[in-house]
């Protein structure tokens, strides 16, 4: 089976938007972390490969992502010269199936709305702290975390989420 008709059935029952951009080339659309998540897919170099953008230069520390980076599996945070924050992976191209495609981008999402409700954290501390407040940047904190557990994404809602970490 071509890892290519994996990759577009899987996207498929994702319910996710998304288009094929070129032959073996997708970009789909998430929700992650409150935001959207803008994911490319590629077939390259015996590969299937899957990039978004997660955070803004100086949203996220460099030494905690690379901290981050030990823990986590098939996907790894890397950073641009400008210092925009991006999560990677990997899937060897004979390993693509429709099972692996969905476990690649759970494991990018989750990632992805980790990061992005730390960069959330990490702004309203430092807003909190030029403002010489630690109540409010203690209360900033937690509130982002409230707002990162109530906006779950609509399409993890049904009985089977998309891109479930299996």
């Amino acid at each position: 089976m071509y890892p290519g008709n994996a990759v577009e059935d899987s996207l498929r029952e994702s319910g996710a938007t998304w288009r094929r951009v070129a032959p073996g080339e997708w970009g789909l659309t998430v929700s992650a972390g409150g935001a959207d998540l803008h994911v490319g897919l590629a077939l390259r170099g015996g590969m299937l490969a899957a990039q978004a953008e997660v955070a803004g230069p100086g949203e996220l520390s460099e030494h905690a992502l690379l901290r981050r980076n030990r823990t986590l599996r098939i996907v790894r945070f890397s950073h641009t010269a400008a210092g925009a924050v991006y999560l990677q992976g990997e899937v060897p191209e004979g390993a693509v199936t429709v099972g692996e495609v969905d476990r690649l981008l759970g494991l990018l999402v989750a990632a992805a709305e980790e990061a992005r409700s730390k960069a959330r954290i990490q702004k309203l501390t430092r807003a909190a702290k030029l403002n010489g407040s630690k109540a409010t940047a203690r209360n900033g904190a937690m509130a982002a975390t409230r707002s990162r557990n109530a906006a779950t994404p609509s399409a993890c809602r049904r009985s089977r989420p998309p891109f479930g970490i299996t």
